[in-house]
């Protein structure tokens, strides 16, 4: 701070001025003094004054090494800038380019740096976040599809009491509600069991948290809210410990409010089949450790190590208790436990993609530097003549040198800051904004850390696109360059030869953007073609929540088959139908099947595994409603409320009776499907990825369960403007307490779905098109000086009878040579570097020829186009430059022009040979 804050004092005018008034009356001083001193010796006045000048000595000269002494190098540094400042003033545009190219490059780097630095980088925000482990179960049965699952609640009791490694264990699981206390509101929960705050490391900025004695039953009915929902629902009273909230129709206390800063997982945050909502809000205890022992494994576990406990030591002390339950409750099989330090599961699914995109971001900042650098070098040679006489008249090289960065530098802060604030105002909105799945994208901000980045890089860069053009402007040689005179240029075919290499470079860094780009967009396209099973043209899926007071399955049966007949009767409504879970929303309801007849759970012909199927809930005339074709047999039915009957997945029903007919057959599973015949075979759809096989599923009717909250999915004639305002109207009539739903089409979950590869290809693609851009400039940048470098050569071939052709050839063979070079560098890093984004690819590889075949041939057609232009523009300016030389061309032979000589070997001769002189 005190280099800048010394830096600024000297660039301030007002302070300057201050300081050489002040030297200036302390001269004045001394020279009176001295004059003086010379009168008292004897002298008269007229003779003292030129005495006491003599004995001071040259008064700029003080006034130079007083500076000096009072700033070491600072004035000298205070007046490079100035004079930088001014130089850059005087070439507006140039300064306008190349701040407006390095804010482009900075601001993207330090916006996607903020990303990668927040969301992988930082420790968690919470207390010690490095002994902070998740854990999950490892079911052999179901290893083969599911590698870890969530926890059984059993176990973790188990694990509570009985082991030693952690200093605290928590469960929790996902567990909304319906918010009846003023106006009703459906909001996202968890149920958590004791110690939640303590092993978060959290304290509630007003009240308490959950104690060991409120997971019994009768003294579970507490919460815990969010500041969010403490301001929205209590207008942030000070009192509200102790006050009532009518969750689900069931009173509970409100016992405390976490702090704003509080951050809880979300999604998918903590792997599959751990879905937690998007903003938890409340808070409850878990009262119910219900279940069996080889079964529900559906709770999140966190754990918190003793200190001095690895996480291996933890896990080996979690599988010696599963094989103490499998023994004691005789499982028939070995449940396995994996222990992992939180901030690796949270962070490793998009460590990867956002490591390239900021590797991707690097390289287009980096070919903002080699553009910059040579447009410095064109502008070089045009100040050369000003710095070799400055060299001329005593300027030191190395201070010429420092000058010409402090230009860059200038250059590059001020790049740098209008990027940052750029930067700044690009990830507030796309934080606030952004529909892709992220961990932790509301903690992402542009702090000192970030700040701190941004201005290491400007200077980066200042000294990266600086450092050539100042050390060939240092190393110039004077006398040639002045000797030169003002007609012909002052850099050699050796600074043209700089700048090809400089464009080659500038190249191949493009083409390994737009390769990176083209296999993204490659991959989108070939999951955007994966057949998913529904139609997502004009189909709508509404959430309903009910609240508590719909106690008994019937109630809940009854609500929606009302809430169906009432959406099939408004206007534009073609069909509607429930739905326990859409597809492409997860997985739940993940269980084995069996086939009446057969000892155990089905297997897989081909593999011999244990088939696992996810169970969805469904009513009539689904299928149709989205779209779902019907293969074999019938659909659900109204008749079918007191059977038990089933639909199965194509692709399960050719796993488990391969080339047999299904229908007629029985089959048993857990979530309530026992014994159920199978009536029908329906097409396949996702479950939640695109990338991922179809989902082998089993639907069953939805009176079976009574489910307190679910889906019904309408199909419209065409778009309804409206819908939402029926919808809500429809549900106000059957009851006026039941919260707003939410509604959502059905290709809003395809775009859901895709979202993070979307946001991977839009900001690849970006980068390659500013790429791109970039290079056709740098290519046309370098051709036309090349140009004007020939251009007396190209007047003469004309002169002597060459055609437009041949000129046009020979300025496409000059630019197309480092295009050429830089293209195949740039395919061949690419391929090697392929490996890295391999799995971010989907139906390709990483050397799929289309992609890169069509990015050589846009780089070709750029880099031609931009040899083109120049040649199509000059060639009547070199007309016009050759004076008479087409009426006497024999009278140029071996004459000396400037810095080449050209040879010829007959008049008229269009070829000929052009050497330096």
């Amino acid at each position: 701070m005190l280099f800048f804050r010394r830096l600024l004092l000297l660039l301030s005018p007002r302070h300057r001025r201050r300081r050489d008034l002040e030297l200036d009356e302390e001269l004045r001083a001394n020279l009176a003094l001295a004059a003086d001193e010379a009168a008292e010796s004897g002298l008269t006045p007229d003779q003292a004054a030129p005495a006491a000048r003599r004995e001071i000595g040259n008064l700029t000269r003080v006034r130079e090494e007083a500076r000096a002494v009072w700033f070491p190098g600072w004035d000298d540094l205070a007046q490079d800038v100035r004079y930088a400042a001014r130089s850059l003033r005087r070439a507006p545009v140039f300064t306008l380019v190349a701040i407006l190219s390095l804010a482009l490059g900075i601001g993207s780097a330090t916006a996607l740096f903020s990303l990668v630095d927040w969301v992988v980088l930082r420790p968690l925000s919470y207390r010690d976040p490095g002994r902070l482990v998740y854990v999950r179960e490892i079911v052999p049965p179901l290893a083969h599809l599911y590698p870890t699952i969530p926890v059984n609640i059993r176990h973790f009791l188990f694990w509570r009491d009985d082991a030693r490694s952690f200093s605290s264990i928590v469960a929790m699981v996902s567990s909304g509600g319906t918010i009846t206390t003023g106006e009703p509101e459906t909001i996202e929960g968890a149920a958590v069991t004791a110690g939640f705050c303590e092993i978060l490391g959290v304290e509630p900025q007003l009240g308490r948290c959950f104690s060991r004695d409120e997971e019994q039953r009768g003294r579970s009915k507490v919460a815990l809210i969010a500041d969010s929902l403490w301001r929205r629902r209590f207008g942030a009273a000070p009192d509200v410990a102790g006050r009532p909230l009518v969750v689900d129709g069931v009173p509970h206390t409100v016992i405390g409010v976490l702090p704003a800063s509080f951050r809880f997982p979300k999604r998918d945050d903590l792997g599959s089949l751990s879905r937690l909502g998007a903003r938890t809000e409340i808070f409850r205890p878990i009262d119910d450790a219900g279940g069996g022992w080889g079964g529900d494994y559906d709770y999140i576990v966190l754990g918190r190590l003793r200190s001095g406990v690895s996480r291996e030591k933890a896990a080996a002390e979690l599988n010696v208790l599963e094989r103490r339950i499998m023994a004691d409750q005789h499982l028939g099989y070995t449940p396995g436990a994996q222990v992992d330090m939180l901030q690796d599961v949270v962070v490793s699914p998009v460590r990867t993609a956002l490591g390239v995109l900021l590797a991707a971001v690097m390289l287009l900042l980096l070919i903002v530097c080699v553009n910059l650098a040579n447009l410095l070098l064109a502008r070089g040679s045009a100040r050369a003549r000003e710095f070799a006489l400055r060299v001329a008249l005593g300027a030191r090289r190395g201070r010429l040198m420092v000058h010409a960065l402090m230009e860059t530098l200038l250059l590059a802060l001020a790049g740098g800051a209008l990027g940052a604030f750029g930067a700044r105002a690009a990830v507030r909105l796309f934080t606030s904004s952004a529909r892709v799945n992220l961990p932790r994208l509301d903690e992402v901000q542009v702090d000192g850390r970030v700040w701190l980045f941004a201005f290491g890089l400007s200077l980066a860069c200042g000294v990266l696109f600086g450092l050539l053009p100042s050390l060939r402007l240092a190393r110039l040689d004077p006398q040639q360059t002045l000797r030169s005179g003002s007609y012909t240029q002052t850099v050699t075919r050796g600074g043209l030869r700089v700048r090809e290499w400089l464009v080659g470079g500038e190249v191949a860094l493009s083409a390994m953007l737009l390769v990176l780009a083209g296999l993204l967009i490659n991959s989108l396209a070939h999951v955007l073609r994966v057949d998913k099973g529904f139609h997502e043209e004009q189909t709508v899926l509404v959430h309903i929540s009910l609240p508590g007071q719909y106690r008994s399955p019937q109630q809940r049966n009854g609500f929606f088959d009302l809430a169906v007949e009432r959406f099939r009767t408004l206007p534009g409504v073609r069909s509607a139908a429930f739905i326990s879970k859409p597809p492409l929303t997860g997985e739940s309801n993940v269980n084995e099947v069996s086939v009446e007849g057969a000892a155990g759970a089905a297997l897989d012909p081909v593999t011999r595994q244990t088939l696992i199927v996810n169970v969805r809930f469904i009513g009539p005339d689904y299928f149709s409603t989205l779209g779902i074709p019907l293969l074999k047999g019938r659909a659900l039915e109204e008749a079918d409320r007191q059977r038990s009957v089933a639909v199965l997945s194509a692709r399960l029903a050719a796993k488990i009776w391969p080339n047999e007919n299904p229908l007629g057959r029985k089959i048993t599973s857990a979530s309530g499907v026992s014994g159920a015949e199978v009536v029908g075979v329906v097409g396949d759809v996702h479950s939640s990825r695109l990338e991922q096989d179809p989902t082998m599923m089993v639907y069953a009717p939805f009176w079976k369960r009574g489910f307190d909250a679910g889906y019904v999915a309408i199909r419209t004639a065409g778009g309804v403007p409206d819908l939402l305002a029926q919808v809500r109207g429809a549900l106000r009539t059957i009851d006026p307490g039941l919260s707003a739903p939410e509604l959502q089409t059905a290709g809003a979950l395809v775009t859901a779905a895709t979202a993070q590869r979307r946001f991977q290809m839009d900001v690849a693609a970006a980068f390659a098109g500013s790429a791109l851009l970039l290079a056709l400039l740098g290519i046309y940048g370098v051709v036309a000086y090349g140009v004007s470098l020939r251009r007396r050569e190209m007047g003469v071939r004309l002169a002597l009878g060459a055609g437009p052709g041949d000129v046009r050839r020979l300025v496409l063979r000059q630019g197309l040579r480092p295009v050429v070079a830089g293209l195949g560098i740039g395919l061949a890093v690419a391929l090697a570097a392929g490996r890295l984004v391999r799995t971010m690819l989907f139906g390709i590889s990483p050397a799929d020829a289309p992609t890169l075949v069509a990015v050589a041939a846009v780089l070709a057609c750029v880099g031609a186009a931009a040899c083109v232009l120049p040649a199509c523009r000059r060639r009547a300016s070199i007309r016009r430059g050759c004076c008479g030389m087409n009426r006497a061309p024999v009278t140029l032979l071996g004459e000396d022009y400037g810095t080449h000589r050209i040879h010829y070997a007959r008049p008229g001769h269009a070829r000929g040979r052009v050497s330096a002189s």
